[in-house]
């Protein structure tokens, strides 16, 4: 009986810890040879690096905006190094990418530019992981096609590609060079 007096708290802190959970997405990469329209947007995006700062998230037009998600600890204060991006159009959103911090307590490595136009969108950066099981580094680089829901690999040459953006979030690095612990996650 005396449980059933903590059961409503437990319930309160169940959910109020799971509120910022990232939805896992590993992205399902086509080739960029199946796409001339992804191709095209591709010399576009890669001649500008990627940042994650408020300006880099929204898009041109306005319409969509990149949401940086994070898991938290158990008092919901400090990040797990387990984020999310996703975009939000309206009120809708849908997860674009999850991954690990690329190097534990490192922040996040990844960035994003729209293209002029806010149809495609580049998405790059290193991780350790993109599921909360899955451990081994690499650096990634794609092109989403917002209307098409599609992500599609960058075989671009490496020194064409952003490989991990200096600073990470805000473009602010720490006294040892590595990119800050990333921000509370912004919904």
């Amino acid at each position: 009986m005396r449980m059933t007096k903590f059961l409503p708290l437990l319930v309160i802190m169940l959910l109020g810890c799971s509120r910022h959970f990232v939805n896992e997405k590993v992205p399902a990469l086509a080739s960029l040879s199946t796409s001339p329209v992804a191709a095209a947007y591709v010399d576009e995006l890669v001649r500008t690096s990627p940042g994650l700062g408020e300006s880099d998230r929204r898009a041109p037009d306005g319409a969509h905006v990149v949401e940086i998600v994070a898991d938290k600890t158990w008092n919901g204060k400090q990040s797990t190094g387990f984020y999310g991006l996703q975009l939000r159009t309206g009120k809708a959103t849908r997860p674009l990418v999850s991954f690990w911090e690329a190097h534990a307590g490192s922040g996040i490595a990844a960035g994003v530019r729209w293209s002029g136009d806010s149809r495609a969108l580049r998405i790059s950066g290193s991780t350790k992981g993109y599921t909360r099981n899955e451990e081994g580094f690499r650096h990634f680089d794609m092109v989403y096609l917002v209307e098409a829901d599609t992500c599609f690999d960058i075989a671009a040459p490496p020194n064409n590609r952003m490989q991990a953006p200096a600073g990470g979030v805000g473009g602010n690095s720490g006294r040892d060079g590595r990119a800050p612990a990333a921000p509370d996650a912004e919904r």
